[in-house]
């Protein structure tokens, strides 16, 4: 499965396709992309509802066998991601899935002087939103090892809203969660809001992801928090 970036221009996207060799395109409802397949004809489906599977009108997937052990299907290819283009066209990253097996393998590792894996960190919480994108490596990556390996419940936003610190600082009041993972601009914003970063630092764990913190939350003058600020820089969307 191949997650391009609704942020490409035509001339990414067919170049990601293209490198991953992609035969079919599932799509939103909703969603226009018929630039796309006027410049690449590919077969085409489109994805049920939430709503749609819950309630029992969406068609019944067939079974599908999968008998392969861990060992068989290490190196097998699970997902495909891309470059931001930040250095011409994006260009396919594949997944495999001992890529996504290694956060397991994480949890097994002795702390040292009091510091653990990051994994330990991450399955502290109950629900942790996410603002993150499922085409970005980060917020693919807690969708899937946070909820499956971790027992993370992800909440996310309302789709096609790009998520400002207030919106952020909203889900924080009223989505129950305990956790929380982001862009670290939209942390730098609501680190200037006394009472937003009141509620950053009941977080189990803020994870601000994609770029550098400007200013780490325990640096505010007179802040006082109990949440683990965690970093991560990904190279890939």
């Amino acid at each position: 499965m191949l997650f391009t970036s609704p942020r490409n221009n035509l001339d990414g996207h067919i170049h990601v396709l293209d490198g991953a060799d992609c035969h079919v395109f599932l799509t939103a409802r909703g969603s226009n992309v018929d630039d796309i397949l006027r410049a690449r004809p590919m077969r085409t489906a489109t994805v049920p509802e939430l709503a749609d599977m819950l309630d029992g009108t969406a068609e019944t997937a067939a079974v599908y066998p999968y008998t392969k052990t861990f060992e068989e299907a290490r190196m097998d290819p699970c997902l495909v991601l891309h470059t931001t283009g930040s250095t011409g066209l994006p260009k396919p990253i594949v997944w495999k899935n001992a890529n996504l097996a290694s956060y397991e393998a994480w949890r097994t590792i002795p702390a040292i002087d009091g510091y653990v894996p990051t994994t330990v960190v991450y399955q502290q919480a109950r629900r942790a939103y996410t603002s993150m994108p499922l085409f970005h490596t980060s917020g693919l990556n807690a969708g899937i090892t946070w909820s499956l390996l971790c027992g993370v419940t992800l909440v996310y936003g309302a789709p096609r809203v790009v998520p400002d610190a207030e919106y952020v600082d909203q889900m924080h009041i009223h989505a129950g969660v305990d956790a929380t993972m982001g862009a670290p601009s939209l942390y730098e914003e609501l680190s200037r809001n006394p009472k937003a970063l009141e509620r950053l630092g009941r977080m189990q764990y803020v994870v601000a992801s994609g770029g550098k913190w400007a200013l780490p939350l325990r640096g505010r003058p007179g802040h006082r928090s109990n949440s683990r600020a965690d970093g991560l820089e990904n190279p890939a969307n």
